[in-house]
């Protein structure tokens, strides 16, 4: 698949002419050490084939989908009482049109290139079809490619094939794609709550038609160290699951644990990014592999903040491997406190 800069259905370019200049901030906190029982090295150096493409690159995510810090923003449900003034973005929605320009503008002022927005969440918060849209197209005239998580868990059937869960799933994405409102899409921790296998595989194949002519990108969010969603009798192990997503996906959202210390993190991403079997399909840039959601759930926690974030985003980037790590989801800047 192409990894190229503003193309597909995206508007972006013509928008991002009403975006502010991104802005520097100041140096990352001093990079994490090597922490017991492992002692596992931590990489701080970003690797030689780690060559990051011009922002803003479609394939190349650029975002944070959980701490961005905002004084002053109202809490809304489901908001951490810890950190209130952390953005969860697909939490857009609940915000109003005033404090939705200012989530916007301090996104595009982190340099940030993608925003995502949650189908499953807007549902639950009321919204039809024509006004998520419509909140995507906001997103959109602010310069952002716009990724769209679709399915999840809580709000759709479980263990379904394609027919099952299109109801769903085909309407909103018709009318995003006909409103030139989504780049990117992908399902809520795929593997906890479809099928291995068959039934997977008929969904991931359904929503790749429907995205698929009109240059809409699909991805594949996993639940914590999860890289592949196979069964025995049909695509059996993660070489074969990933040949088969060949003209389907363009790579995986990665989730880890939150447990993880730095040493331990770029360790299970090399489990991937190094793998000899599978990192073929990586290395020669057919999949992307991007450390998305990797400190989703600190945030309810008092010991972290938005600069912890950025810095385990850089360190990620730094995982020496086959397959260098494309992008972050979770905030990401160089020690300098310049932009990515």
């Amino acid at each position: 698949m192409s990894s190229g800069a503003i193309v597909a259905v995206s508007s972006v370019g013509a928008a991002r002419s009403k975006r502010p200049p991104a802005q520097p901030r100041g140096p990352l906190p001093p990079f994490d050490t090597p922490q017991p029982p492992a002692w596992l090295p931590v990489h701080t150096t970003l690797p030689p084939n780690q060559i990051i493409p011009p922002n803003p690159t479609l394939d190349w995510p650029r975002a944070n989908w959980f701490d961005v810090e905002i004084p002053g923003l109202p809490w809304v449900e489901g908001q951490s009482s810890e950190h209130p003034f952390m953005v969860l973005t697909y939490f857009l929605q609940k915000y109003s049109p005033e404090w939705q320009d200012t989530i916007l503008y301090t996104h595009a002022l982190r340099g940030y290139s993608h925003f995502m927005l949650s189908w499953t969440n807007a549902r639950q918060d009321g919204l039809s079809v024509d006004q998520f849209v419509a909140l995507a197209l906001k997103v959109k005239s602010w310069g952002f490619f716009v990724h769209v998580m679709l399915a999840g868990k809580d709000t759709d059937p479980h263990d379904q094939w394609w027919d099952g869960l299109k109801p769903n799933v085909q309407p909103v994405l018709e009318a995003l794609i006909a409103a030139r409102a989504v780049d990117m899409v992908s399902m809520w921790e795929t593997n906890l709550w479809n099928a291995p296998g068959a039934p997977l595989q008929s969904i991931l194949q359904g929503i790749s038609d429907i995205c698929k002519p009109a240059g809409v990108r699909q991805w594949v969010h996993f639940g914590t160290e999860c890289v592949w969603w196979g069964e025995p009798n049909y695509l059996p192990n993660r070489t074969a699951w990933w040949a088969a997503q060949v003209g389907i996906l363009t790579g995986i959202l990665y989730q880890g644990d939150v447990n993880w210390c730095a040493g331990d993190r770029q360790a299970h991403i090399g489990d991937s990014t190094n793998n000899a079997a599978a990192a073929p399909l990586f290395a020669d840039g057919t999949f992307k592999f991007c450390a998305a959601e990797m400190d989703g759930m600190l945030i309810y926690t008092v010991d972290f903040s938005e600069n912890i974030g950025d810095l385990h985003g850089f360190q990620h980037l730094c995982t020496p491997g086959i397959t260098p790590v494309s992008g972050f989801c979770n905030g990401a800047r160089y020690p300098d406190g310049s932009v990515i």
